[in-house]
């Protein structure tokens, strides 16, 4: 695209500089020159108008690319689940201690109490049901957060660096970097550095639990959990995000109006039922 861009330059640049000569230099004065310049002219002006055609088309094709390589993304992360237990994030984190300690123990008679307090089954093997379905919850969200470093981030690389525009640069530095793009990279960048610790509790050398930490560090950075009526609504707010700033982007080739999306609930559960 930024070859277009340089030629709509080139071309316009010939063409306000041979109609200069052609309105100054009159004929009579130097009748080659202005045979010339206006040679050029007519010329110029005929390759202005298919450079700009050259460049609106390449521009069309740039944003639908950056638009599905950004879409790539929003669809991978819209399969992630949020975490949602029934018993309290922090007590099922402490029950995470692979360790026998007293943290573990104690952490262990907290759950039973929690459970037998909301009127649950408060038998050991119930608290293994709770602990054991909490793990696989954590490991399928590993599971689907390395699907997501698979995509090569290439493709939505080169698509945004192939963005250059003539007019509204703000565009391609605010909305096309800075809500899409870095937005993306950033999420991108902490997977990565999360996934260290991800491959050493594959090889059996990582702390299960901080890997349950990072993973909720991550889940808090996707997801907003709102209480309201008695009711827990898990909204994903990075897809929001930027299936908002897609779509305004989109907006500004097409002209047409643009509304941001309902908030995009992902789960709800009432209350007062999940604690009977």
């Amino acid at each position: 695209m930024r070859g277009k861009k340089w030629l709509v330059f080139i071309t316009g640049l010939l063409t306000v500089l041979s109609i200069i000569v052609v309105l100054v230099i009159s004929k009579n004065q130097c009748s080659k020159v202005y045979d010339i310049s206006l040679a050029i002219f007519g010329s110029s002006i005929l390759g202005l108008i298919m450079s700009l055609i050259e460049y609106f088309f390449e521009k069309r094709l740039a944003m639908e690319k950056f638009i599905s390589s950004s879409t790539v993304y929003i669809d991978a992360f819209l399969k992630i689940k949020p975490l949602c237990f029934d018993q309290p994030l922090d007590l099922i984190l402490r029950n995470m201690n692979e360790f026998q300690s007293d943290e573990r123990r104690i952490a262990r008679n907290e759950l039973k109490k929690w459970l037998k307090e909301n009127g649950k089954d408060d038998s050991e093997k119930n608290c293994d049901h709770v602990i054991e379905t909490a793990k696989n919850s954590f490991k399928q969200y590993i599971n689907n957060l390395e699907k997501i470093l698979e995509i090569s981030f290439n493709e939505l690389d080169f698509s945004y660096g192939n963005l250059d525009f003539i007019f509204n640069k703000n565009v391609r530095n605010d909305l096309a970097y800075k809500d899409i793009y870095l937005r993306i990279e950033d999420m991108i960048d902490l997977l990565k550095r999360y996934q260290i610790h991800f491959d050493y509790l594959k090889s059996g050398e990582g702390s299960f639990r901080q890997c349950c930490k990072l993973i909720v560090d991550i889940n808090n950075k996707l997801f907003v959990m709102k209480k309201d009526d008695n009711c827990i609504c898990i909204y994903n707010v990075f897809v929001e995000k930027l299936i908002n700033s897609t779509n305004e982007f989109w907006g500004l080739y097409s002209k047409e109006p643009v509304k941001d999306i309902e908030p995009l609930l992902v789960f709800s559960k009432n209350e007062y039922t999940s604690k009977k």
